[in-house]
């Protein structure tokens, strides 16, 4: 009996006692989403409902417009957005538009003309119980709640492979950074400069946090598109934020302060001589992706539901890596 459950699970998960120092292990990454996808002064998705409520029609760039913004807006309005545009498909004046795929690079032209630069809405950003210029330590990223603003994530030339399509941003950005000294195999490297990245937290405590004061313009607000404020969450520094699926909502008005408690999981060298079908696990150096130069259970699924939904639609989300 023992050696059969050797025999079927020969790989034990266990958690040491042993502390690791706080400095070994990198400092979060942070992605912020506005919940303003755009700016009413060149697109008011609130008036594209009022026409498709009164059965009015809407020109060719209406149509597109709130086809694209319907990607990003939640569909909880007492108008159906998709069973009215559904009506156009079949109509002479918009035939441009059937077979439409919204991934292409009008798609990209539309939102980064109308979605508000997070950047330039951060009042003031501290770090390590510092003032720091906000410019310098977010980055401007593409997710699955539109365009957003992240710390402490590796650059994409770090994340995708070079042959994978990614949209440029067409905003100043902050350069990506050439001092790193981490992987996530293998960690930070034997030294003692705290100048690396991803930036690493020397202590513990509120002081020694991240923090940041975000405004916003009630103008722009738009409740047929989203509620008000901010989405955040917390991730590692090589994985793509999906904040469709995991956030913390940071409302207008209010003082938000989130704590981490991280948990490191190391594995023993001798689980390698074990088969990947005997152990159910990838090293990181062991599985080769299509889109992504690291391994982690987070890039599959992302890269599996990239490859299912191509399969089923032949197209995908415009968040999507793609080399199609």
């Amino acid at each position: 009996m023992v050696y059969q459950k050797w025999e079927n699970s020969p790989v034990i998960v266990s958690f040491a006692t042993r502390e690791t120092p706080i400095h070994e292990i990198p400092f979060p990454a942070v992605t912020i989403c506005p919940e303003i996808k755009s700016y009413k002064a060149t697109y008011n998705h609130s008036n594209m409902l009022v026409k498709l409520k009164d059965k009015k029609r809407l020109t060719k760039q209406e149509y597109e417009s709130t086809s694209y913004m319907n990607l990003l807006c939640d569909v909880n309005t007492s108008v159906n957005i998709t069973e009215e545009l559904f009506k156009y498909e079949n109509d002479s004046e918009f035939n441009y538009f059937n077979n439409y795929y919204y991934t292409d690079n009008r798609f990209y032209d539309f939102i980064f003309d109308v979605s508000p630069n997070l950047i330039n809405r951060f009042y003031s950003c501290k770090w390590m119980n510092r003032m720091q210029n906000c410019k310098d330590m977010f980055s401007l990223i593409l997710t699955d709640e539109g365009l957003c603003a992240t710390f402490n994530m590796m650059d994409k030339s770090k994340i995708y492979r070079n042959d994978v399509f990614l949209p440029e941003i067409p905003f100043p950005s902050r350069s990506p950074p050439t001092n790193i000294t981490w992987s996530l195999g293998r960690g930070y490297e034997n030294d003692q400069n705290t100048n690396t990245y991803p930036r690493r937290a020397l202590f513990s405590g509120a002081k020694n946090s991240l923090t940041i004061l975000l405004y916003d313009y009630k103008i722009d607000a738009d409740p047929t598109c989203k509620m008000q404020g901010f989405k955040v969450i917390f991730h590692t520094p090589t994985r793509v934020p999906r904040l469709s699926q995991q956030y913390i909502r940071l409302p207008l008005r209010e003082v938000v302060v989130a704590a981490v408690q991280p948990v490191m999981i190391t594995t023993s060298e001798t689980v390698k001589n074990f088969r990947s079908e005997i152990r159910e696990c990838y090293f990181e150096s062991e599985k080769v992706l299509r889109f992504f130069k690291t391994y982690s259970q987070r890039n599959c699924q992302l890269e599996c539901l990239t490859n299912f939904t191509f399969y089923w639609c032949e197209c995908v989300g415009f968040y999507m890596p793609s080399k199609f």
